[in-house]
């Protein structure tokens, strides 16, 4: 059971920095096609 949960843990984990990553660079996207816009 505790294996099962740390599994879960880890790909929470992984899912949650892969997302980050993707809404940096969106943000940086955004600031690159418009750039006099306040983030």
């Amino acid at each position: 059971m505790k294996e099962d949960s740390q599994a879960v843990k880890n790909y929470i984990d992984r899912h949650h920095v892969a997302h980050r990553d993707f809404l940096l660079r969106l943000r940086s996207m955004i600031k690159t096609y418009l750039p006099n816009r306040k983030a």
